[in-house]
């Protein structure tokens, strides 16, 4: 089951995080999983501050007594869903497996409780360029919706989707439904030897240079996707950055606008130090927000940057650096961490973050529920001692060991005042807010143009 914490109003923005939904003025909007088979939205009568004797009042989306659209099968499990200021939700769904491959989709709701629509699901087709027929076979991330519309945005994998001379290309794409139908946002077609598809090329780069992949869930503001993307360059050393893309300019073929990528140095910085990384971007109201820092694994110098598409969208306004709020937190280090998860409603960043040296540990089992290829793979990460697995319990599940801040909590940064709020931290009401998910294609399964790398683990 899958709670959205939401206001009178329905104004809570995207769904951006397993945490934070969205936030509007003095409410903070959050999602949490649960075990049970419904999905909820929860309308929180009282202001953030006061956050004893809540009102609330539950409306159920859908719930495993449905039916996926144009099938026989009922709901079975979900991920986390997005709403938008109307209260019209988006969502990743799926049946149980049963006879053949489960039925998978993107669907839209909404807390009205009006019938539940496919946007997309396994088996469809996938919207043009595709000559090959090509249909759905999977959707890696949830879906996004912009705030004042009802414009989703999702990632989609299937069969080559084109075909030319004796190549076959075009695995995974970006899709969107700005003006009500599927279309496609961005691609993998941007090759030279299909000049007709040249807005879909890297931006800022040699132009015969495509995109290998787009790591994470796109966001949609207006008519425009922000997405990551991840790509190679001449030299065959990977690369990746933050781009957009206006879905409804020069007659639907308006070329990918860059923002920043690995080569581009981290603004407020001395020296010149590059983005070694850089996290799906969120969008609202024609502003992108993103995580961007030096190294990913062990991040010295970055944080949260703003981009506003009114304007130039390369210069990028610093609203967060590792090492800052140091008044606030009381340390004069500032934060350590800040998470790559963020939501925006255009005015408001939300994020997770952590601070200080202390650390303790959190047990982890492999679901025994979901994919049977990332299941297995999850046990055999604990059985080899990988990511912190520790192996097989008395129990039967398989367990991994993964370090956590002591020192955590959610932020809410107004990108207008400038001000920052510590809205919920560790202590005495929380004990974490850190969220593992194990998640992605494992190796040697499935196919396609380039392997998700790096998505195949907690």
């Amino acid at each position: 089951m899958v709670h959205i914490y939401s206001n009178d109003n329905g104004l809570c923005g995207q769904t951006l995080a397993p945490f934070v939904v969205g936030l509007k003025e003095n409410t903070i909007c959050l999602a949490t999983a649960t075990s049970a088979s419904h999905l909820f939205i929860i309308h929180l009568h009282t202001e953030l501050a006061v956050m004893t004797n809540l009102d609330f009042l539950f409306n159920i989306i859908v719930n495993n007594s449905d039916f996926i659209p144009g099938t026989d099968k009922l709901f079975n499990s979900y991920n986390q869903p997005s709403i938008n200021a109307g209260g019209v939700v988006v969502f990743r769904a799926r049946s149980q497996g049963g006879n053949g491959q489960p039925a998978t989709g993107i669907f839209l709701s909404d807390s009205k409780g009006s019938a539940i629509d496919a946007i997309a699901v396994r088996g469809g087709m996938v919207p043009d360029p595709n000559n090959a027929d090509a249909a759905f076979n999977e959707f890696p991330s949830f879906p996004r919706i912009d705030r004042d519309s009802d414009m989703a945005a999702f990632r989609g994998q299937s069969n080559p989707v084109y075909l030319y001379a004796d190549t076959r290309i075009g695995t995974s794409g970006i899709y969107s439904n700005p003006s009500g139908t599927l279309i496609t946002g961005a691609s993998l077609l941007g090759v030279p030897e299909l000049p007709e598809f040249n807005y879909y090329s890297v931006p800022e780069t040699d132009p015969s240079i495509r995109f290998d992949q787009f790591p994470g869930a796109p966001a949609p503001t207006n008519n425009v996707i922000a997405f990551k993307g991840n790509w190679t360059d001449g030299s065959g050393e990977g690369q990746t950055g933050v781009y957009v893309r206006d879905l409804i300019a020069d007659g639907g073929q308006s070329p990918v606008r860059f923002i920043a990528d690995s080569n581009t140095l981290i603004p407020d910085v001395s020296g010149d130090i590059e983005f070694g990384s850089t996290a799906p971007p969120s969008a609202s109201r024609n502003k992108v927000v993103f995580l961007g820092v030096d190294n990913e694994e062990d991040p010295t110098y970055g944080g949260i940057y703003l981009s506003d598409l009114n304007g130039d969208p390369t210069k990028l306004k610093t609203v967060v650096s590792l090492g800052g709020l140091a008044e606030l937190l009381g340390d004069p280090d500032g934060l350590a961490k800040i998470g790559e998860v963020l939501s925006f409603d255009g005015r408001s960043v939300a994020y997770w973050g952590a601070w200080g040296d202390e650390v303790s540990y959190q047990l982890i089992s492999c679901s025994e529920e979901g994919n049977q290829d990332i299941r297995e793979y999850c046990r055999e990460l604990s059985v080899d001692g990988e990511q912190g697995g520790i192996g097989q319990g008395s129990d039967g599940s398989y367990y991994f060991l993964r370090e956590i801040p002591d020192k955590q909590g959610i932020f809410i940064t107004d990108i207008v005042t400038e001000k920052t709020k510590l809205v919920a931290a560790s202590g005495v009401d929380y004990e974490s807010f850190v969220f593992f998910n194990f998640s992605g294609r494992p190796p040697g399964v499935g196919g396609g143009d380039t392997p998700e790398g790096g998505e195949e683990s907690l």
